[in-house]
């Protein structure tokens, strides 16, 4: 079992992480795993050069950061989240760590080794934090991966990464997901990109 990094700290967030096995290192429960971090891949020494542009040749018109974003699920998770669902177990400890251990260990040398980093990690734990029994008190998303030729099954013109869909009924998307190599696309060119000064094309 891969154990956390001994200087692993866990995020602080709006709510005090109520249990865990060790100081330091998070419960399994909904509220601690919200508000621990995500693990880091290891970049190698040797990096793909190739391109991150989009096979469909197409780009958003315009883009419009959602600002408002981070109080409101700070003030749905204070408000509406019931303590039952924050405190609940949603995923056996040495899982959560053998998936940590999947992102950490292997050097990532392209795009490709970033979503399989997202698919170990972010994509189980969040899919574990919806699915799980008992069942959170809203409805979660689930990730899923777009393939190529399969956007169509979501009603979307592109072609994703990977989708977020309402998994109780509808299974309407709810937010979609690119990957992008650290090394070739930075924060500082994303936040160029949305105020409108940079160039979306690496």
């Amino acid at each position: 079992m891969f154990q956390p990094p001994p200087d692993f700290q866990p995020r602080q967030g709006p709510v005090q992480l109520l249990r865990g096995p060790a100081p330091g290192v998070p419960d399994t429960a909904r509220d601690s795993i919200i508000l621990s971090p995500m693990p880091r891949v290891k970049v190698a020494h040797r990096l793909s050069t190739a391109n991150t542009r989009s096979v469909e040749r197409l780009r958003w018109r315009q883009l419009f950061e959602w600002t408002t974003f981070p109080d409101m699920v700070t003030n749905h998770w204070d408000n509406v989240v019931p303590i039952w669902d924050k405190q609940a177990l949603v995923v056996v400890s040495s899982t959560y760590w053998d998936r940590w251990g999947d992102v950490t260990n292997p050097a990532s040398t392209s795009e490709g080794n970033i979503k399989d980093a997202f698919r170990d990690f972010p994509q189980k734990i969040q899919n574990f934090l919806g699915a799980s029994v008992p069942f959170p008190s809203d409805v979660h998303s689930a990730i899923a991966p777009c393939h190529a030729g399969g956007a169509s099954n979501w009603g979307l013109v592109g072609t994703p990464d990977f989708v977020l869909h309402n998994h109780r009924g509808t299974y309407s998307v709810t937010a979609v997901v690119e990957i992008k190599t650290p090394w070739k696309v930075t924060p500082q060119q994303i936040d160029q990109v949305l105020d409108g000064t940079g160039s979306a094309r690496s």
